[in-house]
C-alpha cells in the first residue's frame, strides 16, 4: 500500500480489515470504490466485523483479517493480516484488464470479436415461471416464438441481459445460464439464455405461459427456435441441460458427461 494513498492512515491504525473478492455482478461497486474524491460507502450496506472493519453486504466472497504486522517498505507499507473468518460464494469472478472489466463470459468474448458487425447480437430467452410454465411470444394466433431482441455486443452484462429480458417479457427475469449459441444464416451471432421469471404476473399481453407437458413444439415458428425449444423440453424432463454451439445447421451440445453431436433439428 502506497504511503501517499488516502487509505494509508486508516489501514495503519486499524485493528483489522476485510478483503472482498468481487463477482461479475459487482461492476458498479468496483467503479464506485475506484473513484477518487467521493464517499465510497454512500448508500452501500455494510456489516461491522469484530475488528470494526466494514464488510460489504453485496459481496459474497470475503476474508476477514486481523492486522498481524505492518512492514515499512520505503514508499509503501506491507500490511500482513491473519484471517479469522471467511465466506465463499459460487459466482463468476470480476476481472480488470486493458482498462476494461472482464466477467469471464465466453459469449461476451465472442461478441467482442464480432463488434465490427453493426447489426448487433440477437439475444433470446427460454424462460420459466415459478410454476414451471414456459414463456413464449405469440407472433400470430397459435404461432409462437422465443422472446428476443437485438443488443449491442458491448452490452452483454448480466444486469443488461436481465433488463432486456424484462422489457421483452414484461416481467422481471433472473438469467441462469447461456443455453444456445449459434451463427444465423445472415452471419449474425444468436445467443439464447435460460432464465427464470421472478413473478407469475405477465406485463405483456403477447406473452403466453404454456404448459411444457402438453405444448406442441411444431407451433414454434422458425427451424432454429423450434429446435431450441424442443431440446429444452427434452432436457427439462431429465433436469439435465447442455449448451449448444455452432450454426443453424451443424453444431455440438456440451453436457456434463460429454459432447453429443448432431443436427440442430435435435440439438440447436
Amino acid at each position: 500500500m502506497g504511503k501517499s494513498s488516502s487509505s494509508c492512515e486508516a489501514f495503519s491504525a486499524a485493528e483489522g480489515y476485510n478483503v472482498h473478492i468481487l463477482g461479475s455482478e459487482n461492476q458498479a461497486l468496483a467503479k464506485a470504490f475506484a473513484t477518487r474524491g467521493v464517499d465510497r460507502f454512500a448508500g452501500v450496506p455494510v456489516t461491522e466485523t469484530r475488528t470494526g472493519a466494514p464488510l460489504l453486504d453485496e459481496v459474497g466472497t470475503w476474508l476477514a483479517c486481523e492486522t498481524h504486522q505492518i512492514v515499512d517498505a520505503g514508499d509503501h507499507l506491507v500490511v500482513i493480516g491473519r484471517v479469522y473468518d471467511c465466506a465463499v460464494q459460487d459466482a463468476r469472478p470480476l476481472g480488470f484488464y486493458q482498462s476494461q472489466f472482464q466477467s469471464f463470459r465466453a459469449e461476451e468474448e465472442l461478441a467482442r470479436g464480432l463488434a465490427h458487425d453493426a447489426s448487433g447480437v440477437r439475444v433470446g430467452w427460454v424462460v420459466e415461471t415459478p410454476a414451471g410454465a414456459l414463456l413464449l411470444r405469440e407472433e400470430q394466433p397459435d404461432v409462437y416464438g422465443l422472446p428476443s431482441t437485438v443488443m449491442d455486443s458491448s452490452a452483454l452484462s448480466e444486469d443488461r441481459l436481465s433488463a432486456a429480458a424484462e422489457e421483452a417479457l414484461g416481467v422481471p427475469v433472473s438469467i441462469d445460464f447461456l443455453y444456445s449459441l449459434y451463427e444465423t444464416s445472415d452471419g449474425r451471432l444468436s445467443l439464447i439464455y435460460r432464465g427464470t421469471a421472478e413473478d407469475a404476473v405477465l406485463g405483456d399481453p403477447r406473452v403466453r405461459a404454456v404448459d411444457p407437458a402438453v405444448f406442441d413444439v411444431s407451433a414454434v415458428a422458425g427451424r432454429p427456435e423450434r429446435a431450441v425449444v424442443r431440446r429444452y423440453l427434452d432436457e427439462r424432463n431429465e433436469s439435465r441441460f447442455g449448451i449448444y454451439a455452432g450454426t443453424q445447421r451443424h453444431g455440438a451440445v456440451a453436457t456434463i458427461s460429454g459432447v453429443n453431436r448432431g443436427e440442430p433439428s435435435a440439438h440447436a
